[in-house]
């Protein structure tokens, strides 16, 4: 299958909202990229077969200079040009695709990239599309009402290890969290427990830090042994693990 249906971000201009027009602010790049990102191209995935909306978001991504955007109407066509080795640090997927949808393609896309970040960017807030994305590897769950000048930070927000969630989804999570009875079967210390909490509110390390009174590297040390603990690789597994498990 070849690659069908995609466009570079450097071909639109400005746009406001995800769903209306204007004038979007530029964000600057940050310093605190992940290595294979930092002072390098961020390579964008934008999934979404809606062409007006499709265009909108790739006018708001070609504002950031280190961004390589590409777009394609179907997972079908992504996952093909994934498997030829084409890289991809950030994919923003839509659900409500034609063929495959975002949620099936989802797993498939960690699958073949366990490293590449996806991020639900959809309409859909209903708390069973919420749970499948987050128990699938999605590490952030945006809404289309999201303002467009944001696309940029979130990007960047998980690719610094944080989990972007709408403000509707991230109360969805929390009360999915707060119905469900506490029990731990992985042995972890209360330190753990509570940045364990941080991520699944979709805090950074650096916020996580901040609220417990530590350091980075106090927070990251405690990220790598209930990591350890958990058998897991990222912080959406974790989530997952957590959710499942009604730890918190």
């Amino acid at each position: 299958m070849t690659c069908r249906k995609r466009t570079t971000a450097r071909k639109y201009s400005v746009n406001s909202s995800l769903e209306s027009h204007g004038n979007p602010r530029q964000e600057p790049a940050t310093a605190s990229q992940p290595e294979d990102v930092k002072a390098a191209i961020i390579h964008v995935w934008l999934i979404e077969d809606h062409a007006e909306f499709r265009n909108t978001v790739m006018r708001v991504l070609a504002l950031q200079p280190d961004f390589q955007a590409k777009a394609f109407t179907c997972c079908e066509d992504a996952l093909a040009c994934l498997k030829q080795g084409q890289l991809v640090h950030v994919i923003l997927l839509d659900i409500g695709l034609p063929g495959m949808s975002g949620l099936e393609g989802l797993a498939l896309f960690k699958t073949i990239s366990p490293a590449t970040q996806i991020i639900m960017l959809t309409a859909f807030d209903d708390p069973p599309k919420v749970t499948r994305a987050i128990q699938s590897g999605a590490t952030g769950y945006l809404l289309k009402t999201t303002e467009a000048r944001e696309i940029g930070s979130r990007i960047r927000e998980v690719l610094n290890g944080g989990a972007p969630l709408d403000s509707h989804i991230a109360r969805q999570v929390l009360a999915m969290v707060n119905a469900r009875p506490s029990g731990d079967p992985y042995g972890l210390a209360p330190r753990e427990v509570e940045v364990l909490e941080g991520l699944v509110k979709g805090k950074t390390i650096k916020e996580i830090a901040g609220d417990l009174g530590v350091s980075y590297y106090t927070v990251d040390t405690y990220l790598r042994r209930l990591y350890q603990k958990m058998d897991v690789q990222s912080r959406s597994l974790a989530v997952s693990k957590a959710l499942q498990a009604r730890i918190v």
